[in-house]
């Protein structure tokens, strides 16, 4: 310790000095202070930039006490160095007493000094304090103001931080790289485009565009404006790319819907022998969730194994979205169980993976598991949990996290928000969706669409449209999937005109190019009305490759109007698309089976058990009194089965009165016409009806979920039953929502 050299291993020292300081022990402390032979403010201050550098900074203020317990002045470079260190811990309370200390030595005039708070108080969120020393000083340097805008733009402040940049402009000080750098960051979240490529052509003369802290920032701005292909293009100026930069354009991609290229960018990188970091893996997991591509999200579960890196929060988040959207639910849930420590997000995180495959109790029991380990929902959570709710049309339930959302104090703007209109226009109370969608200040893109669509399902095709047009005039353009919700509306509505305008408009005036969804949309929307030539054609015509959702509504429509010419190329189609889908087996033997062509189709079931496909069970679900119950045909969670019986065979003869005859056709075996009534009347929607009416109060509307889409037999049966006992039967089946009430369904017959 009395060697020639000591002064190299002043971080060594530094701890020796600190243990026994806080052992109390300081006259061993003082002793290796005193044996160093060196200038005391310079030789401490050294060493707490040496641990603030190399990412101790709790070590660094540690230091700086002891400095102050022996007495040992601090210098500018000292309260820089601890001024840093703080900012890194977010340590508030011990910048402030700093603070306080150099206002006492005479620091407060200092720029770089009041620079340094500046960051310190932004890193931890008291952008009040930090303005508040900024205007305290008498003048301001790019430094200061760099540093100023950036706190802003850090904290989501955009608006802000764009004033203060024009409030520096005109004070005619020129800003660095930094500076706009930090405007660039703003620009992108205020996706303010035309700005963001002002700020860019600047930089481009400058020729500042090139260098990775520049070109990251600008391919971040692109991203979040929605333009992919320049971010692409300020991607490839960059010359020395790191994994900043990447990671950077993998996002932008992955973020706009173009998970494909996002993907093609993360291989690119590797192949220009770039090491991902946790942020890469993260990116590139979410868009292999995106694409649901299992084994490629496998192969970058192993590669972080092998990179070294330890599955932390993040990634295991990441792993269990990716698995989650991918349909494993045993791998996801395998991560969860072996993370040792559980986020927020990670509770959300799994019950999302659940909600994903339909499984919307166990969200419910992981809910109930959170709250026993202490910890709160946040909004997230709230929007997963409101999802379930609309899935199983648990109304009760949703208006009791209402409450709990506004007992929390949350704001029913963003996620939140919209999960509430969702789950309410799910649930059929489409006058509590429209309340909340009124209390909401930012209609975005997203809550237009929650809104178009609720209407839509509802079967009020002219109010969407009146929506879209309201949106319009409030200046929020219309985005991709606004379009499918309009032209949904147009579908269930029968607004073919409308639908085919507003079609060719998203084209021509907004220039978004369809996708299979749109394509989807437009087959579904002639096919309802009847105009199968025109819809088979809109397929064929299509430039993308036909995909099963198109087929599908094709075979819907040729099921309807008993086409079954058609419907078996329909069905072929979807067969060629989606080989293991027994849907379209059992849609064309049924259309068999109304023309009497019973041997075709049991010659078409066999083929389909063949090749190990079944036929998916009805199943349905209804609350009574915020319980859920389940029923399968002939079946379900029957005390007192016998009266449920008893009740549908004597509703079913009050229906038959009324003109309802049963629409025995739809039966594919080739038996009588009375067993044929028979399996009709034991359909599960019926079975949960029966249920609902002997377990719930009268007059109270009953509300059902069918995972199938509703039987004609079955949708002309609810028709007759509401007006038969004055209550109202909400029903959502697999394609939309049937709103029952006096004798009529919300859809007006167009399933």
């Amino acid at each position: 310790m009395v060697y020639q050299g000591l002064d190299q291993l002043l971080p060594f020292c530094s701890l020796l000095v600190i243990a026994y300081s806080n052992s109390g022990h300081n006259d061993l402390a003082n002793l290796i202070v005193a044996r160093l032979q060196l200038p005391g403010a310079i030789t401490w201050t050294n060493m707490i930039a040496y641990y603030v550098h190399n990412g101790f900074p709790n070590m660094a203020i540690s230091i700086f006490h002891y400095m102050q317990s022996a007495d040992i002045s601090p210098n500018q470079n000292t309260f820089l160095s601890v001024l840093s260190a703080c900012a890194n811990t977010q340590d508030l309370d011990e910048g402030i007493r700093i603070h306080l200390l150099l206002s006492a030595r005479g620091f407060d005039n200092d720029v770089a000094i009041n620079t340094g708070l500046i960051k310190m108080y932004a890193r931890g969120g008291e952008i009040e304090n930090a303005m508040r020393v900024f205007r305290r000083m008498s003048t301001h340097d790019v430094v200061s103001w760099t540093a100023i805008i950036t706190a802003h733009t850090q904290l989501g402040l955009a608006e802000e931080a764009l004033q203060l940049y024009q409030q520096m402009e005109r004070g005619e000080v020129q800003p660095n790289v930094f500076t706009l750098v930090s405007i660039v960051g703003a620009l992108g979240q205020l996706m303010d485009l035309l700005q963001g490529r002002a700020i860019h052509t600047r930089l481009c003369k400058e020729e500042l565009h090139t260098c990775s802290v520049v070109g990251t920032a600008l391919v971040n701005m692109y991203g979040k404006c929605g333009s992919v292909d320049e971010a692409l293009l300020a991607f490839h100026q960059i010359h020395d790319r790191d994994v900043v930069s990447w990671t950077a354009i993998i996002n932008a991609c992955a973020q706009n819907g173009q998970a494909d290229v996002a993907l093609e960018m993360y291989h690119m990188m590797l192949m220009d022998h770039v090491e991902p970091n946790i942020f890469t893996f993260s990116a590139i997991l979410s868009t292999c969730a995106e694409l649901k591509l299992l084994s490629e999200g496998q192969i970058v579960h192993s590669q972080i194994v092998k990179y070294g890196f330890l599955i932390g929060l993040p990634l295991a988040n990441a792993l269990i979205y990716m698995y989650g959207k991918c349909g494993c639910l045993l791998e996801a849930d395998n991560v969860f169980k072996q993370m040792q420590q559980r986020d927020v997000v990670t509770w959300t995180t799994m019950m999302a993976a659940f909600l994903e495959e339909g499984d919307e109790m166990e969200v419910f029991v992981l809910l109930d598991e959170m709250k026993k380990e202490g910890i709160k929902v946040d909004d997230a959570t709230y929007a997963v949990i409101l999802k379930a709710c609309a899935a199983m049309s648990l109304l009760g339930q949703g208006r009791f996290y209402h409450a709990s959302i506004i007992d929390g104090g949350f704001s029913i703007d963003g996620i939140v928000g919209t999960a509430l209109l969702e789950m309410y226009s799910n649930c059929g109370a489409l006058e509590e969706a429209c309340r909340v969608f009124d209390c909401m200040n930012d209609h975005d893109p997203s809550v237009w669409h929650s809104i178009i669509i609720a209407f839509a399902d509802e079967g009020d095709g002219k109010k969407a449209v009146q929506l879209f047009e309201q949106m319009k005039t409030e200046n929020v353009a219309p985005t991709s999937r606004t379009f499918v919700g309009i032209l949904s509306g147009c579908s269930h509505a029968g607004l073919v005109r409308e639908g085919c305008f507003y079609f060719e408009t998203m084209r021509q005036d907004y220039g978004i190019t369809p996708t299979q969804e749109h394509y989807g949309c437009m087959v579904d929307l002639l096919g309802r009305a009847a105009h199968l030539d025109a819809a088979e054609d809109f397929i064929e015509g299509s430039p993308l490759p036909p995909n099963g959702c198109m087929w599908s509504a094709l075979l819907g429509a040729c099921q309807k109007y008993g086409d079954v010419v058609r419907g078996k190329r329909a069905a072929n189609g979807v067969i060629m698309c989606e080989p293991h889908n027994a849907a379209p087996y059992i849609l064309l033997s049924r259309m068999y089976s109304s023309e009497g062509k019973f041997n075709e189709a049991q010659t078409l079931l066999q083929a389909m058990a063949k090749l190990g496909l079944k036929k998916k069970p009805g199943r349905t679900l209804i609350e009574v009194n915020n319980t859920c119950y389940h029923f399968l045909a002939n079946e379900g969670l029957l005390e007192d089965k016998d009266a449920a019986l008893d009740l549908l065979e004597n509703l079913t003869n009050q229906a038959k009165e009324r003109g309802y005859a049963p629409n025995t056709r739809l039966v594919l075996d080739d038996v009588s016409e009375e067993v044929k009534q028979h399996i009709l009347s034991h359909h599960s929607e019926r079975m949960a009806l029966a249920f609902g009416l002997l377990n719930s109060s009268p007059g109270t509307p009953l509300r059902m979920v069918k995972n199938l889409r509703i039987c004609l037999d079955c949708h002309n049966f609810m028709k007759h039953i509401s007006e038969i006992i004055g209550r109202e039967i909400v029903m959502r089946d697999l394609n939309r929502l049937h709103h029952f009430k006096d004798g009529i369904c919300s859809c007006s017959d167009y399933l």
